[in-house]
């Protein structure tokens, strides 16, 4: 108790990043196995000091180098902001945003390099910088494809209204394509902004399956109230493939929908279409 007390200013904040990732993961091992990881990296160093007291003296001594430190892991701060920001922002300008923040990076480490410093300093800092710089580039590339070419997924019809879209399958003989999701779900946004956008399986959603979103930021909310019961929703994001008659579910996939090869999806789909 007393040296979580200590600990905790330093803890705290990654253990509640972490809590929240796992929250948001639909996967008990991979959380277990974040939270064990985490839990063993915070320890380990903690066991190697108590038990061999000569190894403090193998520490890192206190110099400018930390400031480095400072500065790295400021960067990934604010980059794990591009993770929250994709449950708020559209996909285009989220990638718009991280190309902006790529070159910004690099020409930071470029004409942040100073005299005094050594040349192995001086040259890992250009590397950082330049690699920072072409990494902004291609990212830019891509964020005028997504913004200018590519295909926009609000060709795709969405039903918010259960009872109509149940109707309406019934009435073209398809089955109901079920995504349960929330606004503050990250990798629902993810499922919806990279997955359902691709041509392959946006087709085969249109034109074999009615489509229902049902929206569970607000738990107590229709249709998602009833919709939970009826189909035990334990978790976002969950897609369901349902038969309108008997309600049946056919099909029920979770955070793995984001993983799975589009192939593998429209074979799966084109069972049930």
């Amino acid at each position: 108790a007393a040296s979580g007390t200590i600990a905790s200013p330093c803890l705290s904040p990654g253990l509640a990043l972490i809590l929240s990732i796992v929250a948001t993961m639909a996967n008990k091992f991979l959380g277990f196995m974040m939270l064990f990881a985490f839990g063993v990296g915070s320890s380990f160093p903690l066991l190697i000091i108590a038990s061999f007291s000569t190894s403090i003296n193998l520490l890192p001594q206190a110099g400018m180098w930390m400031v480095e430190v400072k500065s790295i892991f400021g960067f990934l701060l604010i980059g794990m902001c591009f993770y929250y920001l994709q449950a708020i922002v559209p996909f285009w300008i989220l990638i718009w945003l991280v190309a902006l923040f790529l070159i910004a990076s690099g020409v930071y480490y470029i004409f942040n390099i100073k005299k005094h410093e050594s040349r192995t300093t001086k040259r890992v800092k250009t590397f950082i910088g330049v690699c920072l710089i072409a990494s902004s580039f291609i990212v830019f590339i891509q964020s005028y494809k997504v913004t200018f070419m590519q295909e926009n997924g609000s060709e795709v019809t969405w039903i918010t209204d259960y009872s109509y879209a149940r109707q309406k399958a019934e009435t073209e003989a398809k089955n109901l394509f079920i995504d349960f999701g929330a606004k503050w779900c990250s990798i629902c946004k993810a499922i919806e902004n990279t997955v359902l956008v691709k041509p392959e399986i946006k087709n085969i959603l249109s034109e074999n399956f009615v489509m229902l979103k049902v929206d569970g930021t607000n738990s107590s909310s229709e249709p998602y109230s009833t919709l939970n019961k009826q189909y035990n929703i334990t978790g976002f994001p969950t897609l369901l493939v349902v038969d309108p008659k008997s309600g049946k579910v056919l099909k029920k996939y979770m955070g793995e929908f984001y993983d799975m090869p589009v192939e593998q999806i429209v074979k799966e789909l084109e069972e049930f279409s």
